[in-house]
C-alpha cells in the first residue's frame, strides 16, 4: 500500500481502490457533487476517479491505471499544458466552485473563470498513447480545489510544478502549448506574482495558520528556497 501525503488529504493507494483520509480542517464536497464532475469529465474522454463511498472521515475512490510523476520531462510538460487548455474549456460548465485566498489574490483585476486550482504535477495521470506509443497526460485527480479565478493561476502553477529542468526554453514551450496570449505577453510579471503569493501561502501554512494540513518545517524551508531560486531566474526571462 502506497501513501501519498497531499496538501488536502492523506491518500492510500491500494490494489483495487484508493482511500483518502479526509482533512478535518477542510470542507469536503459531497459524494454526489464530486461524482457529477467526474462523470462529466469522463464523458469528455478524461480519466478521472469516481467516489465509491464517502463519510465524514474518509472517501474510497476507483483506482486509475497509469503513472503519477513528481516532475515531467519536456515532452510531458507539453502534453500537460495541452491537457490543461482542454480542461479549462471543460471546466466552464462545472458548478462546484470553492474560493481560495491565493487564487483570489492572484486573480484580482483579471477575468474570472472556473479553474482547477491545484495543477501540481502529481495530480495528473500519465498513460501511453496507443497511436504514437508515447506517454501523455490523459487524466487528473482531486476535485476539492476547483475554484473561481484566473486561468493564469493554473498555468503558472504548472510552470513552477511540471518541469524537471526549469529552463527559459521549457517555460516558453509550455506557454506556447497552452496557447494563452495574455500569459505569453505578461509571462515575467505573472510568474513572479504567482511565486510571491505561493511563498506567502507556504509561510502561512508553516506557522500553522493555513487551511491545509501541516507538514514538517524542513518541507516549507525547502519549498521557499526553490521558489526564491525560481524568482531570481525569472528576473531575466525574456532578456536572454
Amino acid at each position: 500500500m502506497k501513501t501519498k501525503q497531499g496538501n488536502v488529504h492523506k491518500t492510500y493507494i491500494r490494489t483495487n481502490d484508493v482511500i483518502q483520509k479526509l482533512n478535518s480542517i477542510f470542507i469536503v464536497p459531497k459524494k454526489e457533487d464530486v461524482n457529477k464532475i467526474a462523470n462529466y469529465l469522463k464523458q469528455a474522454g478524461l480519466e478521472v476517479p469516481i467516489v465509491i463511498k464517502q463519510n465524514r472521515k474518509q472517501r474510497i475512490l476507483t483506482k486509475l491505471r497509469g503513472n503519477f510523476y513528481d516532475k515531467f520531462n519536456t515532452e510531458l510538460c507539453i502534453s500537460g499544458m495541452v491537457f490543461l487548455s482542454r480542461l479549462h474549456k471543460l471546466l466552464k460548465d462545472v458548478e462546484i466552485i470553492r474560493q481560495f485566498k491565493p487564487v483570489s489574490e492572484f486573480s484580482q483585476g483579471m477575468k474570472l473563470r472556473t479553474i482547477w486550482g491545484d495543477t501540481n504535477t502529481s495530480n495528473f495521470l500519465v498513460n501511453i498513447n496507443l497511436i504514437n506509443k508515447r506517454e501523455m497526460v490523459n487524466g487528473i485527480v482531486d476535485y476539492d480545489t476547483i475554484s473561481l479565478g484566473s486561468h493564469s493561476y493554473d498555468v503558472f502553477m504548472a510552470l513552477v510544478s511540471f518541469p524537471k529542468n526549469h529552463t527559459y526554453k521549457v517555460w516558453d514551450t509550455m506557454l506556447e502549448a497552452y496557447g494563452c496570449e495574455h500569459c505569453k505577453e505578461n509571462k515575467k510579471s505573472l510568474l513572479q506574482k504567482y511565486i510571491l503569493i505561493k511563498i506567502k501561502e507556504i509561510s502561512t501554512h508553516g506557522f500553522g495558520l493555513g487551511y491545509f494540513g501541516s507538514k514538517p518545517k524542513k518541507y516549507y524551508k525547502q519549498r521557499i528556497k526553490e521558489l526564491n531560486n525560481l524568482y531570481d531566474k525569472s528576473l531575466v526571462w525574456g532578456s536572454v
